[in-house]
């Protein structure tokens, strides 16, 4: 889909006779994406891109701000360029042979659950609402509501994540690097200690955590600083004040500040004391305390599974919410597994086999088990 990426790339070098493109999701998110497979084909002119931007992307760009014929010619444009070489089989697709259907699914049964939020819950949602509604008529009165579609759509957002659990409003940024790969090259050029920095990853990739400097225990919630060291966050928060910014271990001046520190890849947007009350309460114990509405029900409903020896998958959009529900789902002693973007290949499939493999105890309540996936990883393309 990514024309830029090495694997793209690689692809488009092959030397070959002939050429042929299998995929279930040749559109997913952009219609830029047919651009990899018609540039793979050799589908000339179009396989250039300039004469693909010409022709569609810039096209479709002036129909996303509201020229209609602009938006029509790119689309037409599109498909007379793929639809003479594509052979599309659906659902509905028949043998032409036996007229049977070629695949045939088990129905699907959709239910949809309206759930009523708690008091509290329903009077956080009301006062984000009310100061949402307040930022978009301040936009609409002054003009701005088309040039400020972005943070418009932002703003509803933190609505509907408000509806899955209040915590999720708060949530911090994740880390400025997807996987362990970009953040050590990051880090290997940033650092001033080459050998240090390479040290301190490989512990990293082997799931050790160095000693907090400060409490001299396994870090909780940990955070680097950029001279790479690695603190509790709740314990490089008390030292700031007391080092004025600099680094307790290294000296270094603003290394320790609130913007300075870096979310390892991997882990969670929240405290753990926040997760910690989401999973079961403030003493610890497996319970709801601090269970949205839409978490409870969740887990009432998993628990159900389980006794029944069903495997069942949550989709989430946002890791987030998997961070949070999968806290709660290990309080309730119920096996899990998490599918997102931070697994390798070999994980992913990994992931993907346990779900499905046989189990030696025969047992319904042994048999279920769950596989959280965030929906831009696992939304597409995975047989279960």
């Amino acid at each position: 889909k990514n024309r830029g990426s090495r694997m793209a790339q690689a692809a488009f070098r092959l030397r070959s006779f002939c050429r042929w493109c299998v995929t279930g999701t040749p559109l997913q998110n952009s219609i830029d994406e047919l651009y990899a497979l018609v540039k793979f084909l050799r589908l000339d002119p179009w396989s250039a891109w300039p004469e693909w931007r010409n022709a569609v992307s810039l096209p479709l760009e002036r129909g996303r701000k509201g020229d209609s014929k602009a938006m029509s010619s790119a689309m037409d444009m599109a498909r007379r360029v793929v639809q003479p070489l594509l052979l599309r089989r659906t659902k509905t697709t028949k043998d032409p042979v036996t007229g049977e259907l070629l695949l045939t699914l088990p129905p699907k049964h959709v239910h949809v659950l309206d759930l009523q939020l708690s008091p509290p819950e329903r009077d956080f949602y009301d006062a984000l609402y009310k100061k949402a509604k307040t930022q978009f008529d301040t936009f609409v009165a002054s003009g701005e509501a088309l040039t400020k579609y972005t943070h418009i759509l932002q703003l509803i957002l933190k609505l509907r994540q408000a509806l899955c659990h209040p915590f999720l409003v708060f949530a911090r940024d994740g880390a400025g690097d997807k996987d362990l790969d970009g953040f050590e090259q990051r880090c290997l050029n940033e650092m001033s200690s080459q050998k240090f920095a390479a040290n301190l990853l490989e512990e990293l990739r082997q799931g050790t955590l160095p000693e907090c400097p400060i409490c001299v225990d396994t870090p909780e919630d940990p955070a680097m600083t950029p001279c790479g060291h690695i603190f509790c966050r709740d314990c490089a928060y008390k030292a700031m004040a007391e080092w004025k910014g600099e680094c307790p271990v290294c000296r270094q001046p603003g290394a320790l500040s609130r913007r300075s520190l870096q979310v390892l890849p991997g882990a969670s947007r929240f405290p753990s004391r926040l997760l910690a009350k989401a999973s079961g309460g403030d003493d610890g114990q497996p319970g709801e305390a601090a269970h949205s509405t839409k978490m409870r029900e969740l887990i009432r409903l998993l628990k159900e599974d389980m006794e029944a020896g069903r495997r069942a998958v949550v989709f989430s959009q946002w890791t987030s919410f998997l961070d949070l529900v999968g806290s709660a789902v290990a309080a309730a002693e119920i096996p899990s597994k998490r599918f997102d973007g931070s697994l390798s290949r070999e994980e992913r499939q990994a992931r993907v086999a346990w779900l499905s493999e046989e189990v030696s105890d025969t047992s319904a309540s042994s048999s279920g088990r769950v596989l959280l996936v965030s929906l831009r990883a696992g939304g597409v393309g995975l047989n279960l």
